[in-house]
């Protein structure tokens, strides 16, 4: 062991297939839940929110690691478009204003 923590380890130079995986499912878990707003008009606000933070996270931590087009692509791939997320995410991957 050389005493360092996992945390104190700087982040890699690029994004890891681990890390595209784990912000392809919370995608895929925010637009679940956006899909329930969409059809009952009801949701879990906390759950809600959470998935939309942790998405928010995931695409602010890879951005300065990762081609925003990578990310817009990962998004596209989950049905996640413009209209999906609050603009200052959708400007920052990229997405074409409406």
């Amino acid at each position: 062991m050389d005493g360092q923590h996992a945390s104190d380890k700087p982040a890699p130079p690029h994004a890891t297939a681990w890390e595209l995986d784990h912000l392809s499912g919370w995608a895929r878990r925010y637009r679940s839940s956006r899909e329930i707003v969409g059809t009952h008009g009801r949701v879990n606000v906390d759950r809600f929110v959470r998935r939309l933070l942790r998405l928010r996270g995931g695409i602010l931590d890879l951005l300065p690691r990762t081609a925003s087009g990578h990310i817009r692509t990962l998004l596209l791939d989950q049905d996640i478009d413009r209209e999906c997320l609050p603009k200052d995410l959708a400007d920052a991957v990229g997405f074409s204003p409406a």
